[in-house]
């Protein structure tokens, strides 16, 4: 059985497979960190910023473009555009200042949880790549143990990020709720990562042929 060596069979992979669960992990720390900051903060300084300075927003959708005033001076963010363009602001965000915020819990517990579980879905799987490969390195590729993992990496991320998104457009959709009169709760738009839903269910099928690979290497080394 070959030794344990990932840097010399993955080479610069691993190093940016390892960068990337750093940065994941660091960006679910401390986006999970937000929340008892801004409570024991109190005054709104620290914590949870929104979408804009000193406001807690939710997303709530975008503006058909028809509708979308286009007048406006935008040039602090984009430059100064040529007189016949147009600048659509399309995205609706619903703001409440931080200053005075009522219900602070619930609505930072509610901010933190539409970002959330993308990165904690995102932070498992990119630990499992690195087991896939370590056992990829020690048992090689169509092991048996391999396509397991591999199979089963591609399913987490499947059922992961669907779980992930509803779990985050429900609490944005709440979110919006406390802060629009006479609703308990918004409807935020529902958006699915179609290319890493696809993506996953790739994972899958090469987990499925890894598997049908270490039968047939299995019958090869039973004829010999």
């Amino acid at each position: 059985m070959p030794s344990y060596q990932l840097r010399s069979v993955w080479g610069p992979f691993s190093t940016i497979v390892n960068l990337l669960t750093f940065f994941v992990g660091l960006g679910l720390f401390l986006t999970a960190l937000i929340v008892p900051l801004t409570l024991i903060g109190g005054s709104g300084t620290v914590g949870i910023e929104g979408d804009r300075d000193g406001q807690l927003c939710a997303h709530a959708g975008d503006l058909p473009v028809e509708d979308v005033p286009t007048k406006g001076d935008y040039s602090e963010q984009i430059g100064e555009v040529e007189s016949r363009v147009d600048v659509v602001p399309i995205e609706l965000l619903v703001c409440e200042p931080l200053k005075g915020l009522d219900h602070k819990a619930v609505k930072y517990s509610l901010k933190a949880m539409t970002e959330v579980p993308t990165f904690a879905v995102y932070l498992v799987f990119l630990f499992g790549i690195r087991r896939v490969m370590i056992q990829t390195d020690r048992g090689g590729p169509f092991g048996h143990e391999t396509a397991r993992l591999l199979t089963r990496l591609g399913w987490w991320l499947f059922g992961g990020l669907i779980a992930a998104t509803l779990i985050e457009t429900t609490a944005e959709s709440l979110l919006i709720g406390t802060m629009v009169k006479g609703q308990t709760s918004g409807w935020a738009e529902l958006d699915f990562p179609a290319v890493m839903i696809l993506g996953a269910l790739g994972i899958v099928g090469v987990g499925r042929v890894l598997k049908q690979g270490a039968r047939l290497q299995d019958d090869v080394e039973g004829t010999v």
